[in-house]
């Protein structure tokens, strides 16, 4: 299946691409390479923090740099946002996909037009390729369904990342206080993190800026996937209490 994927991708690269400066086939190859050495078992999902990682380690224009700042790779990944399974990993297909789209502009519009623009997108891979649509179209162009409440994805997390740093950089994350309470902001990143709509409308659209890298935040949600469906979820808020706890003790 993966190599279906690659071979029709490559067949048509010239015509997705039209600029070999932008994108070329080498690129894929490279893709595959780079993802074989985290996933060396081919299961075609590697975890969300993996990823990130490995768009860090990989060169444009498929991946970040890793000179490119934190809060624009988050920016690129919440525009992405590929669904996660069970076990908070991506699938090589939809993140493929998803980075070739973003790089090549490919019916990318404004976060209140993007719904209008994968419904089109849907449409045009079912007419181009209507043998491959019947099995790859969720994967290539995940439906509302696998984005909506209660779903998790990486544009939620990373979202809840953009908004945790940006409130970390300003004077009231430095306040140094006593155990920290429920306040809006909690709230919010809940909401970011988990409860997000379906949709892409009311997300954050992709600006790229000149903003500094900070330090990864990717392995504070690594591992926070509860088994016990009864227990509480772990939440952004949650752990940036523990993140502003642990700077306390250190003090």
């Amino acid at each position: 299946m993966l190599n279906l994927f690659v071979a029709v991708i490559m067949d048509n690269f010239d015509y997705l691409t039209r600029d070999s400066s932008i994108l070329g086939a080498h690129h894929l190859d490279e893709f595959v390479r780079i993802w074989a050495e985290y996933d060396p078992n081919a299961t075609g999902k590697i975890h969300y923090t993996e990823m990130y990682d490995m768009l860090k380690n990989m060169d444009p224009p498929l991946g970040f740099g890793n000179k490119c700042p934190n809060r624009l790779a988050y920016k690129k990944l919440i525009r992405m946002n590929m669904p996660l399974d069970d076990e908070m990993r991506v699938q090589f297909t939809t993140t493929l996909f998803a980075l070739i789209r973003e790089n090549l502009s490919i019916k990318m519009r404004s976060a209140e037009e993007m719904d209008q623009a994968d419904s089109e997108l849907r449409e045009t891979i079912t007419n181009i390729w209507p043998l491959q649509a019947k099995k790859m179209l969720d994967l290539l162009v995940p439906p509302n369904d696998q984005l909506n409440k209660g779903k998790l994805t990486v544009g939620k997390i990373y979202a809840g990342f953009l908004i945790f740093e940006s409130w970390r950089n300003t004077r009231f994350g430095q306040i140094d206080s006593g155990m920290p309470k429920q306040t809006f902001f909690d709230c919010l990143l809940d909401m970011a993190a988990l409860d997000k709509g379906g949709s892409r409308q009311g997300s954050i659209s992709y600006e790229p800026n000149g903003d500094g890298a900070t330090n990864s935040q990717t392995h504070l949600l690594a591992g926070t996937q509860q088994t016990n469906g009864d227990a509480d979820h772990a939440s952004l808020a949650n752990l940036a209490r523990r993140n502003t706890m642990r700077k306390r003790s250190v003090r």
